[in-house]
């Protein structure tokens, strides 16, 4: 099962960019951000070590900001985006994929692929199969066979 999900993103690029406003001064409002952004969401939705605090906040202060000032902006549009997030896909399951995409004017679309369910039993298959001829679904034959012992 698959679900897709539309966000905007360009608030939380907007809070970067104003937080880096004091350090970088005009270059800030013709900077893009969304990679600092991106960067938050794989970790979120994968955890991947490359976008960890420490590699995010390093980033922020290759731009001259204080590490504890990089800390605080990171962690504030992080834990903003994760709320966000939250509140319209609810908590994850550990089987649950991801496939995130940042497009360039700001929209985030998020494609949830449920994880492996695992085998059915044979008692569950035939039930699925009963099920889905009784809502008229086609089945082959040999599945109305299976399901009725005909």
């Amino acid at each position: 099962m698959q679900n897709t999900y539309w966000f905007n993103v360009r608030e939380h690029e907007n809070m970067i960019r104003n937080d880096l406003f004091p350090y970088l001064g005009l270059e800030a409002k013709h900077c893009n951000f969304y990679q600092l952004v991106e960067m938050m969401l794989e970790n979120y939705f994968y955890g991947s070590l490359g976008t960890d605090l420490v590699s995010m906040s390093k980033r922020m202060e290759s731009y001259g900001v204080p590490a504890e000032e990089s800390e605080e902006i990171v962690l504030n549009t992080k834990n903003k985006l994760i709320l966000m997030i939250q509140s319209v896909m609810g908590a994850f399951d550990d089987a649950d994929v991801f496939e995130i995409e940042v497009h360039p004017n700001g929209d985030l679309l998020v494609t949830r692929l449920s994880g492996y369910v695992g085998e059915l039993t044979e008692e569950e298959t035939i039930s699925q199969i009963r099920e889905g001829i009784e809502n008229g679904d086609y089945y082959p034959e040999h599945l109305h066979r299976l399901a009725y012992g005909k």
